[in-house]
């Protein structure tokens, strides 16, 4: 009896751990998903906790998206970065294997996880804040207080992402545990981490938190009959970050290249987020792969090569500029120019047009030549697991992602919703599943939080 109570001691203690190591993105996070790994395999009960992983479809789903990518290296030409990938993605096997097939923590126990993740990020932000500071300080440059210059030992978009859901636990703490999080301390710690949310600037963590916070807000003063308060919180969040975002800075210049680049959304001008070409090849890369994808070692290289494609030789050439001309021509509409440059167009010299064709189709390339010399994924998961794993793994991650919802709707669990809708907006625009960071947070967060609403049932 007493050794079962210290297990579960050292069981929690371990999650303590390595929700820490996520939040702050420290060695400690491996070395306590090693350690948990090897208290299951030497712990007791095996029979009992292959009846619950049996039973229990979410950890079906995660072992075999992970042995997915496990059975890609046998076709991968880059054996290296295969191996390298499944390694990556062990906690997608570990977590759900050693979380999903023991009792739930309890209430308290949780509560204490997620709050020790949110402080977490919420120490990484302050501390990264403080040494850009003294970098803003040095060069008097504001620009050192945002976007990567904030960024400490993740990608800026997976630290921001982890901004989003500190709020969300919050929010969710403050609600069902005031004595674990009190009123000051959870709208102090918000309000930092909306602060943190615009100043690391990752555009979908920004529209994310666009539409989480009135969602949050509005239904929460509703049921306490103050829903015009709710509604005036939300007006004067959303007008508080239109001031932050008119501050000229990286924010500002990110924002107003976003609506240029919706603005172009029609036009062919050269003026669009790299990601539209991305995933326009990435769909090439798909469609002469679709069955069971390149392989998580060649998915990369494969996307790649249809860059270097795209540039090798000589891009610029006269059949090529001709063809771009007799398309500016036909766009008199503004098909793929704008008015005031159509009307423009019409009036000037067909050399002239050439010129522009020219200059269009050297920006559009110089796109690719960016994304070849860094070697840009898909930024978008669904589509890297498409393109590694092919179709079966596009569709187990996509049941992942999407029958938790309709589960969490069910039993009214906005944490977990949150959650879903945090990470499954942000695979839209990054290979979130890429990178450690984002591996391990979705494998803990997912198996906590979608293991307390499937309570092992297959239905």
């Amino acid at each position: 009896m007493l050794s079962f109570i210290k297990d579960k001691q050292i069981y929690f203690f371990l999650l303590l751990l390595l929700s820490i190591g996520i939040g702050l993105q420290i060695v400690i996070y491996k070395i306590a998903i090693a350690i948990l790994f090897l208290q299951w395999l030497i712990s007791k009960g095996f029979k009992q906790k292959f009846i619950k992983l049996k039973k229990n479809i979410f950890a079906i789903g995660l072992t075999v998206f992970y042995f997915l990518y496990c059975m890609s290296f046998f076709w991968s030409d880059n054996s290296a970065v295969a191996f390298a990938d499944v390694i990556l993605k062990l906690p997608l096997l570990i977590l759900p294997i050693v979380i999903l097939s023991q009792n739930n923590l309890s209430k308290k126990q949780l509560n204490q996880v997620f709050l020790s993740f949110a402080l977490s990020s919420l120490v990484l932000n302050l501390y990264s804040f403080f040494k850009a500071y003294s970098l803003y300080l040095a060069t008097n440059n504001i620009d050192k207080l945002y976007y990567s210059n904030l960024s400490l030992n993740m990608h800026t978009s997976a630290q921001s992402m982890f901004t989003c859901f500190s709020i969300a636990l919050f929010a969710y703490l403050f609600s069902k545990d005031k004595n674990l999080v009190s009123k000051w301390m959870a709208y102090s710690a918000v309000i930092i981490q909306l602060i943190f949310v615009f100043l690391l600037s990752s555009r979908m963590q920004i529209l994310i938190m666009a539409f989480l916070v009135p969602a949050y807000l509005i239904p929460y003063y509703y049921k306490k009959k103050k829903a015009a308060l709710g509604l005036l919180y939300t007006l004067f969040i959303f007008g508080a970050s239109y001031l932050i975002i008119t501050i000229p800075s990286t924010l500002n210049s990110r924002y107003d290249k976003t609506v240029s680049q919706i603005n172009s959304l029609r036009e062919d001008n050269g003026n669009y987020d790299a990601r539209k070409f991305i995933w326009k090849e990435g769909l090439e890369v798909i469609k002469n792969n679709w069955l069971i994808g390149t392989g998580s070692g060649d998915v990369t290289d494969a996307l790649a090569a249809r860059y270097f494609r795209l540039i090798s030789g000589d891009p610029i050439t006269e059949n090529l500029a001709e063809s771009k001309v007799s398309q500016t021509q036909k766009s008199n509409n503004g098909a793929f120019l704008s008015k005031q440059d159509s009307i423009f167009i019409h009036n000037i010299h067909e050399k002239q047009l050439s010129v522009y064709s020219k200059n269009l189709l050297e920006r559009r390339i110089h796109h690719y030549n960016i994304a070849y010399q860094r070697k840009y994924n898909f930024h978008n998961q669904y589509l890297q697991t498409f393109g590694a794993i092919g179709v079966f793994g596009f569709l187990i991650l996509c049941f992942l992602m999407i029958y938790p919802v309709y589960l969490s709707i069910k039993k009214k669990d906005y944490l977990a919703i949150s959650f879903l809708f945090i990470v499954g907006a942000s695979c839209l625009t990054e290979s979130i599943l890429e990178r450690q960071a984002g591996v391990a947070f979705y494998a803990l967060f997912y198996v906590l939080l979608i293991g307390r609403i499937s309570q092992n049932k297959l239905s």
